[in-house]
């Protein structure tokens, strides 16, 4: 605790978002990094430590071959990024029906998903910029009408409209108005 209280910047590492918080939420090293974050400190992540910043987290558990309700497992994450979730290793990995499904069962919540070689900075004024080599993808399905095929368990998940972002380095994104932002 004292170490994490005397850092002015805070990395998880890749491995298991889910393990990451499992250890980390209700401690009082959770609350030793909030008070970081909150002095102006900075969090940074890679692979699963970028995965469990967001609010609601992908575990990486569930059929990703599909767009189904409830298909995709999620759990509560650390927090720290509240506006969007946050997928990783995303284009190299395929990722895009993992994310569309959990943003069509939470519309409200933007998904950011990450490539390899490739991240996000999120400045305090809830900008972010775009590094690396890669992309990252945004799909954002507030002004849609999500649908299902009525199934029970596990529905067929479809909507009539979402939009899709593609960014590559050196773009930037507001994550309260949800726009692309000039360079510059």
């Amino acid at each position: 605790l004292a170490a994490i209280a005397a850092a002015k910047v805070v990395f998880f590492t890749g491995g298991d978002q889910a393990k990451i918080t499992a250890a980390i939420i209700g401690t009082p090293a959770e609350a030793a990094i909030r008070k970081v974050y909150d002095e102006g400190g900075v969090l940074s992540g890679s692979s699963a430590g970028l995965a469990c910043m967001s609010r609601v987290m992908l575990t990486g558990e569930g059929d990703f071959t599909v767009l189904r309700g409830g298909n995709v497992e999620v759990k509560e994450g650390l927090g720290f990024v509240t506006e969007v979730i946050l997928d990783q290793h995303f284009v190299a990995r395929q990722r895009q029906n993992r994310l569309i499904s959990v943003v069509l069962e939470h519309p409200e919540l933007p998904g950011i998903g990450v490539d390899e070689k490739t991240s996000i900075w999120i400045r305090p004024d809830r900008t972010f910029e775009v590094m690396g080599e890669g992309w990252v993808m945004i799909f954002d399905a507030r002004q849609s009408v999500v649908r299902t095929d009525g199934a029970a368990v596990k529905p067929k998940l479809a909507t009539d409209e979402i939009v899709m972002r593609v960014l590559v380095s050196g773009d930037r994104f507001d994550l309260r108005s949800r726009a692309v932002l000039p360079k510059g």
